[in-house]
C-alpha cells in the first residue's frame, strides 16, 4: 500500500474540524444568551409568579415598604417589559437624585431576580448588568402593585 494515497483524515484535519464545530457551538450559545437577556428565557406562562418588594431605604416620609405577589398576567406583562429593555451603554452617567425607593422583582417559572430604583437613573439590574427602564415598565409595575411607584415624589 502506498503511504501517499491515504484518503483518511489526519490528526491535523480532525483537530481543525473539532475547533470549527466548537466555535460554531460557542457562537450559538452567545447569540442565545444575548437574545434571552443574560441567558434567562423571558417567556411567561400561567405558572409565572412574581413577588415585588418595595424598600424605602432612606426612610422617606409617606413611602411604605411592602411585598406583594402579583397576578399571573401582571407577572407575564412585567417579564415581557424586562425582556424588551435595552442594556445601558458603558460610560459615565450623571443621574438625577435618587430618593432611596428601591424595588426588587423575584420571578419563578422562569427564575429571574431583578432590582430597580424608582428615581435616579431608574436602571433595572439583572445579573449585575444594567438596563434602561421604560415608562411602560414603571406603569405596569404601578398597575401590578396598585400603588404609585414613588408616592413621595412627583414621579409617576
Amino acid at each position: 500500500m502506498d503511504a501517499g494515497n491515504d484518503t483518511g483524515f489526519g490528526a491535523t484535519e480532525i483537530i481543525i474540524v473539532l475547533l470549527v464545530v466548537l466555535l460554531l457551538m460557542l457562537g450559538g450559545i452567545f447569540v442565545y444568551k444575548h437574545r434571552t437577556n443574560n441567558g434567562v428565557s423571558l417567556k411567561g406562562s400561567d405558572k409565572t409568579r412574581l413577588a415585588i418588594k418595595r424598600a424605602n431605604t432612606l426612610n422617606q416620609p409617606g413611602v411604605t415598604n411592602f411585598s406583594k405577589i402579583v397576578s399571573f398576567s401582571a407577572a407575564s406583562t412585567i417579564l415581557s417589559d424586562i425582556g424588551s429593555l435595552k442594556p445601558v451603554p458603558q460610560g459615565t452617567y450623571n443621574c438625577p437624585s435618587d430618593d432611596g425607593v428601591e424595588y426588587s422583582f423575584n420571578f419563578t417559572n422562569p427564575t429571574l431576580s431583578a432590582a430597580a430604583s424608582a428615581t435616579g437613573c431608574q436602571w433595572v439590574t439583572i445579573n449585575n448588568r444594567s438596563y434602561s427602564s421604560t415608562d411602560r415598565f414603571w406603569k405596569d409595575v404601578g398597575t401590578a402593585v396598585q400603588q404609585p411607584i414613588d408616592p413621595n415624589s412627583n414621579f409617576r
